[in-house]
C-alpha cells in the first residue's frame, strides 16, 4: 500500500512536464533501481522503501544527519549540565544574547539543536517526508536557500517577539517547507486525481499531527517561531513560482514578492535591536556559572 502521491518531478518549475511520484511509500518497487554494490547504495535503497525520491548526496540528508549528531551530544551531556544552559552554549535562539552580544549565530543554529527526543523524532520525520520530496522537485540550491532562511525568519521574529524565550528546533524550517508545498499545491491542484487529492489530505493529517497540533499542546514548542518560518517560507515559495512564467504581470509580482521578502527581514532586524531587553537577560551570565561548575565536576 502507499500513500502521500503527489505530482513532482526533479526537473525545472513546468505543470506539463510533472510526473507522478510519492513523499513516503512502503512500496519497495521504489528502490530497484538502486545499485546493491556499495555500502552508501544499499542504505539509500532502504530510505527509498519510505521515501522514494530519497538520496544521500541531499541537504535534506546531511541536515538530518546534522541534528541527530547534535541531538546525540546534547543527550550525553545533559547528565551532568542543565539542558537549558547547554543548548544556550550550544547556540539556541535567545533574543537579549542576540541584541546585546550580536550572537548572530544564534539564529540558524537552533535549526540543528533539539530539546527531548519527541521533539526530534517529529521534526525528522516532518523533514525527511517533505525534504527529499521538495528538494529533488526545487533542486539543491532553491531548497538549501529556503531552508535556511525560513528558519532564520522564524527565529527571528522569535527573538523580537519572545524576548525572554529560549528556543530551539528545525521545526521553523520545516513550517517554510510545508508553505512551499502548499504553494506547489495550489500552483497544481487540478492535475491530480481523486486518489492523488485524498492521499494529499492524509499526508496533510499527518504533518498535523507531527508538527501543528504539538505547536500548541506544549510548553517547549516555539508557536511564533513556526509563523515566522512559513511567511518566509511562503515569500520565497511565490519568487519561485512566479520566476516559471514570462508574462510581464508576472515578472512584476515576482519583483513585488522580492521587495516584501527583504522589508520583511528589515524590518524584523530593525524591530530587535530596537529593543532594550537588556534587563530580560537572564540566561548569560547564570548559564556561565552552571556550565563552569559542569566542567569543574568533569
Amino acid at each position: 500500500s502507499t500513500w502521500g502521491t503527489i505530482f513532482l518531478n526533479s526537473g525545472r518549475i513546468n505543470s506539463e512536464e510533472m510526473k507522478p511520484y510519492e513523499i513516503v511509500s512502503m512500496n519497495p518497487n521504489f528502490a530497484e533501481n538502486v545499485d546493491d554494490n556499495k555500502l552508501w547504495n544499499r542504505l539509500e535503497r532502504k530510505l527509498r522503501i519510505f521515501f522514494p525520491k530519497a538520496k544521500l548526496k541531499t541537504f535534506t540528508f546531511f541536515f538530518s544527519i546534522i541534528q541527530i549528531i547534535a541531538y546525540i551530544i546534547i543527550w550525553v551531556r545533559s547528565y551532568n549540565t542543565d539542558t537549558i544552559c547547554l543548548l544556550f552554549s550550544m547556540g539556541a535562539n535567545y533574543g537579549p544574547a542576540i541584541q546585546n552580544h550580536f550572537d548572530i549565530h544564534r539564529l540558524i543554529l537552533p535549526v540543528f539543536l533539539h530539546f527531548d527526543l519527541p521533539h526530534i523524532c517529529a521534526n525528522l520525520l516532518s523533514q525527511t517526508m517533505l525534504g527529499f520530496a521538495l528538494e529533488a522537485y526545487f533542486g539543491h540550491g532553491r531548497f538549501l536557500l529556503l531552508y535556511l532562511l525560513s528558519g532564520i525568519g522564524g527565529n527571528l521574529l522569535e527573538a523580537a517577539m519572545n524576548t525572554e524565550a529560549i528556543s530551539v528546533g528545525a521545526s521553523t524550517s520545516i513550517f517554510g517547507l510545508i508553505a512551499l508545498h502548499i504553494a506547489y499545491l495550489k500552483e497544481n491542484w487540478s492535475a491530480f486525481t481523486e486518489e492523488q487529492k485524498k492521499n494529499h489530505y492524509i499526508a496533510g493529517g499527518i504533518s498535523l499531527l507531527l508538527i501543528i497540533v504539538p505547536s500548541f499542546t506544549s510548553n517547549h514548542i516555539d508557536v511564533i517561531g513556526h509563523f515566522g518560518g512559513f511567511i518566509a517560507g511562503a515569500l520565497l515559495s511565490m519568487i519561485y513560482y512566479k520566476q516559471s512564467t514570462e508574462s510581464d504581470r508576472r515578472k512584476k509580482l515576482k519583483a513585488a514578492f522580492i521587495i516584501i521578502f527583504v522589508l520583511y527581514f528589515a524590518a524584523l532586524f530593525m524591530f530587535l535591536f530596537g529593543l532594550d531587553v537588556r534587563s530580560f537577560d537572564r540566561l548569560s551570565g547564570y548559564c556561565a556559572s552552571v556550565l563552569q561548575l559542569s566542567l569543574i565536576h568533569i
